[in-house]
């Protein structure tokens, strides 16, 4: 009796669902299309979180787990649960606008120099152009004056630096008048400032103290006033000042080659 009634139970159809219970519409954007409407097209790759196991809604009809679920349910305010979810899902998924853009303007770059280059040359007419030449042509005797009244100032200078050491002097000043030059055709002082800054490093692993080149700085300012007006000796006495400070500032550094005093030398050390 017990087997007949098991038998009975599972050859019986299933019972019809409740006539009161109400229909729960599928979530917007999940439903199935309709006869002869194309699928829709897949949205494009936006940025967004998924949760773990979730899949991307390709068309209509195929969402997420997720998206099932909250599909259905009963409507609050007569708004569905699923439709706030389903508007939700397409503010997140739907793709932004395009910018509208105006006519841009042209920059003009006529004034600046290239941004790899750093910044334009300086203009070689600016301040003494002439003067600048006439110093050019007599840079080799300008050179040799300067060392000349160096050694008068400073006649340990030819003993501490030795033959070999005035030529390379001699040579060096040659390149300093150059830049003096420089200084006088651009109305920049800093030319002879860098170029001070530039071989102070190079002193100093000769050994050569800063004060013999502070002695030739002013070997160079009385050579040049053989050729130089006034107004144009101003402008020089500015570049040569300015790379005297330069050649002082050096000096103050510990390694400097100058002659200490013994005193100070075996009170620093504790000796």
């Amino acid at each position: 009796m017990a087997a007949t009634t098991w038998t009975a139970a599972l050859a019986a159809p299933a019972a019809a669902p409740n006539a009161t219970a109400r229909a729960v519409d599928p979530a917007p954007g999940c439903a199935e299309p309709g006869p002869g409407e194309p699928p829709d097209d897949p949205p494009p790759a936006r940025a967004f979180s998924r949760s773990e196991g979730a899949s991307s809604r390709s068309r209509r009809g195929r969402c997420s787990p997720g998206a099932s679920l909250v599909g259905g349910g009963a409507s609050v305010a007569g708004v569905g649960v699923g439709e706030v979810a389903g508007s939700v899902i397409r503010r997140i998924v739907a793709p932004s606008r395009p910018r509208a853009t105006g006519a841009t303007e042209r920059v003009s770059f006529d004034l600046v120099s290239h941004y790899a280059l750093g910044l334009p040359d300086p203009d070689m007419r600016a301040g003494f152009p002439d003067a600048a030449e006439r110093v050019r042509a007599g840079r080799e005797r300008l050179g040799a004056r300067a060392l000349e009244v160096a050694l008068q100032r400073d006649p340990t200078l030819r003993e501490r630096a030795g033959e070999a050491g005035l030529r390379a002097l001699l040579r060096d000043t040659q390149v300093f008048v150059e830049r003096i030059a420089r200084a006088l055709a651009s109305g920049d002082p800093g030319q002879a400032r860098e170029w001070a800054d530039w071989v102070a490093p190079v002193y100093r692993r000769r050994k050569v103290p800063m004060d013999d080149l502070v002695t030739l700085s002013e070997g160079l300012r009385s050579a040049l006033s053989a050729v130089l007006a006034p107004a144009e000796q101003a402008a020089a006495d500015i570049a040569l000042d300015q790379a005297i400070d330069t050649f002082r500032r050096y000096r103050r550094i510990a390694g400097d080659a100058r002659k200490r005093s013994r005193i100070l030398t075996a009170l620093y050390k504790g000796g």
